[in-house]
């Protein structure tokens, strides 16, 4: 998924979602992001979809991961967790953006860019489990 503004040509947060055999990919991908599209892309977000195929009924399970860069550059995990099933925290779990992620354009005179928008993951999850029964599974 790519989400930009103009004239912006690489986005400040990238999201990649898809299934877990395509892990290698998504670390490509995500690495990509974050090496190659500095000093812009500052934010890379990961969900990664499972199958369990020893249920009855086609289940899914589902993660995320928020990767930044430090302050040497390199790539790190900053937060993971759970989507499907959800945790026992689910109501409580956020993923938090800042305005310095979205880009400099969003970093208004007076404002601060360390200003935070938090994700809910419960939007998140409701939005996931929507795909999900749409492509014929149910939430785990």
């Amino acid at each position: 998924m790519l989400v930009c503004y103009n004239p912006v040509q690489i986005p400040g947060v990238a999201i990649e979602i898809g299934w877990s055999e395509g892990v290698p990919q998504f670390h490509r991908d995500k690495r990509l992001w974050l090496m190659g599209g500095q000093p812009e892309a500052q934010l890379v977000i990961v969900l990664r979809w499972t199958t369990i195929s020893e249920t009855p009924v086609q289940q899914g399970r589902g993660v995320f991961e928020i990767w930044e860069r430090d302050a040497g550059n390199t790539p790190y995990l900053k937060q993971g967790g759970a989507i499907f099933p959800a945790p026992a925290n689910a109501a409580t779990q956020v993923i938090p953006i800042t305005r310095a992620h979205i880009g400099p354009a969003h970093v208004f005179s007076g404002r601060n860019g360390v200003n935070v928008w938090n994700l809910n993951v419960d939007i998140l999850r409701t939005w996931a489990s929507a795909a999900i029964v749409n492509v014929g599974f149910q939430p785990a």
